[in-house]
């Protein structure tokens, strides 16, 4: 059982957490889309692993597809170990943060189990990637690990957006809809971290009631 409640508490114990959260919310109003991407975060997957691989050292980074990138990689990787494949959230505009990784270094460690290895899923992000690139790039990787390199045990985790697509990813292999890469495989298991369900924007609701506290405001949601 991977317990992946653990990843949001991990997150939200990050020291400097109460500070992104500042970050995140100036931006979110005050700053143009691409200003906000580069204040958070506008690295590759490639570029921030590395980044933090000199704070952990069991990072990995090693390539397994053009948009995805091992995290962490056990030693005596087979067709039967536990794979959890991340998907990244970020409004599909931003990419993956350094939150992210703490909570995923956090969680594996907490595991204490090294035959564990988590993928990450470096989607390309919108405006300059449309609807439904993020969808076919993940589907691609997934198709690739287990229809094609046959790993049996993958558990999917999507935060966010990342959990839309994910949503999505299992959709597809219920009905095969035609326009989509076929899928056989399917995972272990699913997880979801506040998935992104509901794509419509409308200043309604939760959006009027959580606006002091939501990191996307209205304005902002209605640009991505």
């Amino acid at each position: 059982v991977y317990p992946l409640h653990l990843l949001f508490k991990l997150i939200t114990d990050y020291e400097n957490f109460n500070f992104k959260t500042q970050t995140i919310k100036w931006a979110r109003s005050n700053a143009s889309l691409q200003d906000a991407r580069t204040l958070i975060n506008d690295r590759s997957l490639e570029e921030l692993l590395n980044d933090e691989k000199q704070k952990f050292s069991e990072i990995s980074n090693e390539e397994f597809t053009s948009n995805s990138r091992w995290i962490f990689k056990a030693d005596d990787l087979n067709k039967d170990s536990p794979i959890i494949l991340f998907i990244h959230g970020g409004g599909f505009n931003l990419r993956t943060l350094e939150g992210h990784i703490l909570g995923l270094v956090k969680t594996f460690r907490a595991l204490k189990n090294p035959k564990i290895s988590i993928l990450g899923l470096d989607y390309q992000t919108t405006p300059e990637s449309k609807f439904p690139t993020q969808i076919e790039q993940l589907l691609y990787v997934y198709h690739k690990l287990t229809d094609q390199d046959g790993f049996k045990n993958v558990l999917l985790l999507g935060d966010s957006a990342g959990g839309n697509i994910e949503l999505i990813l299992l959709y597809q292999l219920k009905n095969q809809l035609p326009n989509l890469l076929k899928i056989q495989t399917k995972p272990k298991g699913a997880a979801f971290l506040s998935p992104w369900v509901d794509l419509r924007i409308e200043k309604k609701g939760s959006v009027i009631t959580n606006e002091p506290y939501d990191y996307l405001c209205y304005e902002r949601l209605k640009i991505l």
